[in-house]
């Protein structure tokens, strides 16, 4: 939001605002379930691709396929968490521009790391630097253990048809 943008909200209807602010807030929520959801779910359903590859895959043939399919799930599960955390950092950007620019109010922590919000010029009232754990992203982590499990499986895909083209000549 710039600062022409700022001055057209306040000249708003209260109630339209309002009305913004809570299609954001919900907008923010949904975002953030996603978020969480779906790299966990994608791990689950990685792992029983795996699992059908390596114990039910009755030829090489099915295994490669299978574990090409989990490469390719993986990686279009990566995109889908890494849009839908961007949207999230917008939303809440939103959120806390509206706090306190629209409402008057001093806005709350929205982010884990402070720093991340050094940027946007808006007074920061309820900020603390977390500690240990707290400062972890469980994002990330899931994250990263989707890269781990997209590049496993891109290898796997690579092994399997090295053995397959090497058993059938």
């Amino acid at each position: 939001m710039n600062n022409d943008d700022i001055e057209s909200w306040q000249n708003k209807d209260k109630d339209f605002v309002l009305a913004h602010y809570h299609e954001v807030g919900e907008e923010s929520r949904l975002y953030d379930r996603l978020i969480w959801e779906v790299p966990s779910i994608a791990i689950v359903i990685i792992s029983a691709l795996l699992i059908a590859a390596y114990a039910y895959a009755p030829n090489l043939l099915l295994r490669m396929i299978l574990t090409a399919l989990a490469a390719v799930w993986a990686f279009g599960m990566i995109i889908f968490a890494v849009k839908h955390q961007y949207f999230v950092g917008l939303k809440k950007i939103r959120l806390m521009t509206l706090e306190e620019k629209c409402f008057g109010m001093l806005n709350l922590q929205r982010f884990t790391d402070p720093d991340k919000a050094k940027n946007l010029k808006l007074r920061k009232s309820h900020w603390e630097r977390p500690e240990g754990l707290q400062h972890q992203s469980a994002h990330r982590w899931l994250m990263g253990t989707l890269w781990i499990m997209f590049v496993s499986l891109v290898g796997l895909t690579i092994w399997n048809l090295v053995d397959l083209l090497t058993c059938t000549f």
